[in-house]
């Protein structure tokens, strides 16, 4: 039909038959092979303004057998192929040069992968003459002798699915549209290293061409080799996963792989089961599968991948005008399987093989080689170039997948950023799943980093609920406000005292009796503080657990300083007031008798031993501690109520026992209140202590039964026990203290008080004693 059209006569093309698979008998093969022909599909009437002047035939091998090794890529090459011709003739009336559109038909032979038969197919090739252009198999195995028959023909020949330098070097009619081996780590290695990585480990598959030039690329860029491991083609789980034990024994930080489909999934099944995660993982040919993604699921996220394309590239062709990412969606129609970069380079290269005839304006091989070598042809695989071996010039790309099981190329730059440290696979567990809600974070083993107010619970953050510890601060400080003011009295009661102890009034009630009253008073109101403390500052919950002990050694205190302070505050009243008992006791008789304060601090000592003793036994058998204890829960098991209180197992024989001997104390002191009640109150303060001791007892009446109300009511418990101390305390002082004041200021003297009669009484002094004289007329108490 070319020479019909260059003698000046024109030949219409006649209307191509549909694709069809024909069964022939290859020349010197000896084998039936599949012959399958492309390029005529749906043409008709409809392109009658085409003007079709010819055919432009292109033959090669592939492997279309599913048995096949290399069926599954070489498949979506012929793929490639046949839908960019399609769409070439169908609408955009096939490829034009000389002034006439002639259709472009690409014939498919059988290979089954063998290298015998390639080299017998590239024979027939060579020897026919109707032949135009040669479309090579895929892989490097299969276009090493390929190529090598081929080279010495006068054809030119695109070779998409060679990547090895040694089957184009010095083969000018040769073309390639994969990267070359040696740059296929050429990206990756320097973009790792730029996130401080510094030690690469690799693993290869026997022969793998990929690998073929890692160690020179890692010394190229400065950074240091760990190990590398070799497995046999087609490896066996056994030689994957032995390679896996070696390379983690050297504990790199980049581990590259170079290992086909079936590997690549066993390959992170050995690290997985292994629970150990590399900083990054670079693996070759599987990324960006289909199957690949089947194969390993969720655990492909931040997986890289050393590829040519990607979808997400900006590139559109210049003939059918696709982009890329049409390109990716168009294929999976076709096939149902996602278009890989070996795909993407076929469409690139019939791409690029018909831009240059049509800039040549020829078929002639030199003439379209010319223009080949020029390159700036716009593709789905993106620009393609040619370098000085006639293999496209760019290193491969660095991509890595994402949560949506995408690839997008993450160098050269482009503005996504790399993930490194790559993840740890239980952190990768958490993502797949809830991923911790999606608003906090997976760390490293698996648990959730959870922000603000929520809270890790599995892979998911729960919101934590306002839990109501029943902790106020403003109790708290009304409870400390009580504190204060009772301690103030009772330093300026002892300040007092002091300053006025050689004053009758003072003198005749014994300064250090009401100095020890309001050193009780203070200690008693020191109780407060400890019934204050609670576990606000516990952020690890340790109060649930009763191992908070700021709180808990605070229960224990309490009950030293409440009980000794108890007695110190009404012991030397009761003392007094039984000294004073006595001495009336003996005025009876008509005897003198002589009673020392230090036996009266004896007793007082005694009074305190019991309490203390009780106290100690109460902490020893069964000592109080301070728990949390939760009351209720929301719907996710967070707790929204709790109380603290302090607590033992059994301490109420303990609290009975105080009990008693306090209300013993008490009601024993009314008693001698009212066995004193004629003495002067001056001296013997019996209606005032009477007034205090009953104050106590009215005030215990009635707040007993409202702690109990209250007890599962911690702010209210613990301001109405506060309160308790406070009146208490606050009471005994004003009673004890403020009669004297007022005394003082009023200048009142000391006026005995006959018990028998009013006429020849007589006082004597001794200072520190107390001592009763009889007369004639009475008797008289004077200390």
């Amino acid at each position: 039909a070319r020479m019909m059209v260059a003698a000046g006569g024109v030949l219409r093309a006649a209307p191509l038959a549909l694709a069809s698979v024909l069964l022939l008998l290859q020349a010197g093969g000896g084998d039936a092979q599949f012959t399958r022909s492309a390029g005529g599909e749906n043409l008709d009437g409809s392109l009658d303004h085409c003007n079709f002047s010819g055919t432009v035939r292109l033959k090669g091998p592939y492997s279309m057998e599913p048995g096949d090794a290399y069926f599954s890529t070489a498949h979506q090459q012929r793929a490639a192929v046949e839908l960019f011709i399609t769409k070439l003739n169908n609408q955009h009336c096939g490829v034009s040069f000389g002034g006439h559109n002639y259709t472009v038909e690409i014939t498919s032979v059988q290979d089954s992968s063998s290298t015998a038969i390639v080299e017998e197919i590239a024979k027939s090739i060579v020897a026919d003459d109707t032949i135009d252009f040669v479309w090579g198999p895929y892989s490097t195995t299969l276009n090493k002798p390929y190529a090598s028959v081929i080279a010495e023909s006068s054809k030119l020949a695109v070779l998409a699915g060679a990547s090895s330098t040694a089957v184009f070097q010095g083969r000018p009619n040769l073309f390639g549209t994969l990267p070359a081996s040696p740059n296929f780590f050429r990206y990756a290695v320097p973009a790792l290293k730029t996130m401080n990585a510094t030690r690469f480990a690799y693993v290869s598959e026997l022969d793998a061409p990929m690998c073929g030039y890692v160690e020179q690329v890692i010394a190229d860029f400065g950074v240091e080799k760990a190990i590398g491991v070799i497995i046999p083609k087609e490896p066996s789980e056994a030689d994957v996963f032995g390679a896996v034990d070696e390379i983690i024994a050297e504990d790199p930080d980049v581990i590259l792989t170079c290992v086909y489909n079936n590997a690549c999934p066993v390959f992170v099944k050995g690290l997985r089961d292994r629970a150990y995660t590399p900083k990054a993982l670079v693996m070759s040919l599987c990324p960006g599968t289909s199957g690949f993604l089947e194969a390993v699921g969720a655990d492909a996220e931040n997986i890289m991948g050393v590829t040519a394309w990607d979808k997400s590239l900006d590139a559109t062709d210049a003939i059918i005008n696709m982009t890329a990412e049409e390109f990716f969606y168009e294929i999976r129609d076709r096939i149902g399987a996602d278009a890989v970069y070996h795909t993407a380079a076929s469409a690139g290269a019939i791409s690029a093989l018909v831009q240059a005839i049509q800039r040549a304006d020829s078929i002639d091989p030199a003439a379209v080689a010319a223009e080949l070598k020029l390159g700036g042809f716009q593709t789905v695989f993106g620009e393609v170039n040619f370098d000085n071996n006639n293999q496209f010039r760019d290193p491969y790309l660095l991509v890595q997948y994402d949560k949506s099981g995408n690839t997008p190329v993450i160098w050269p730059k482009n503005g996504l950023e790399m993930v490194y440290p790559m993840p740890t696979w239980q952190s990768q567990d958490c993502r797949a799943s809830e991923n911790c809600s999606d608003i906090g974070e997976c760390q490293s083993d698996g648990s959730c980093l959870c922000p603000g107010d929520y809270e890790p619970s599995g892979y998911k953050c729960i919101i934590i609920p306002n839990e109501d510890h029943q902790q106020s601060p403003q109790v708290k400080a009304v409870c400390l406000a009580l504190f204060a003011v009772n301690w103030i009295i009772s330093m300026s009661a002892i300040a007092w005292t002091i300053h006025y102890r050689r004053k009758p009034v003072i003198r005749a009630s014994q300064p250090v009796f009401l100095v020890t009253i309001a050193i009780g008073t203070m200690i008693s109101s020191s109780t407060i503080l400890f019934l204050i403390v609670d576990d606000v500052n516990d952020p690890s919950h340790l109060a649930e657990s009763g191992e908070y002990w700021p709180a808990t050694m605070a229960c224990r205190m309490m009950l030293v300083t409440y009980t000794s302070g108890f007695v110190l505050t009404f012991a030397p009243l009761f003392a007094k007031l039984w000294r004073v008992k006595a001495l009336m006791a003996s005025a009876k008789t008509l005897k003198r008798i002589r009673i020392r304060s230090t036996w009266l601090f004896f007793l007082i000592g005694g009074l305190i031993v019991i309490d203390l003793a009780i106290v100690f036994a109460w902490n020893v058998n069964d000592p109080l501690v301070f728990s949390r204890e939760i009351i209720s829960y929301d719907e996710n098991g967070s707790p929204t109520l709790s109380a603290g209180a302090c607590g033992g197992n059994d301490e109420m024989p303990f609290i009975v026992a105080i009990l008693i001997f306090h209300l013993s104390m008490l009601f024993f002191g009314v008693y001698l209140c009212f066995k004193t009640r004629n003495i002067n109150s001056v001296m013997s303060e019996s209606k005032y202590v009477a007034v205090a001791m009953i104050s106590n007892l009215q005030v215990l009446a009635l707040a007993t039964p409202v702690l109990v109300i209250v007890s599962g009511e911690p702010v209210a418990s613990m301001f109405l026990r506060s309160a308790v101390i406070f009146l208490n305390d606050f009471g005994v002082l004003n009673l004890i203290f403020l009669p004297k004041v007022i005394a003082l200021v009023r200048g009142d003297a000391i006026v005995t008080s006959g018990l028998t009669g009013s006429s020849g009484s007589k006082r004597t002094r001794r200072e520190g004693d107390m001592t009763t004289q009889t007369g004639a007329s009475g008797t008289t108490v004077s200390q």
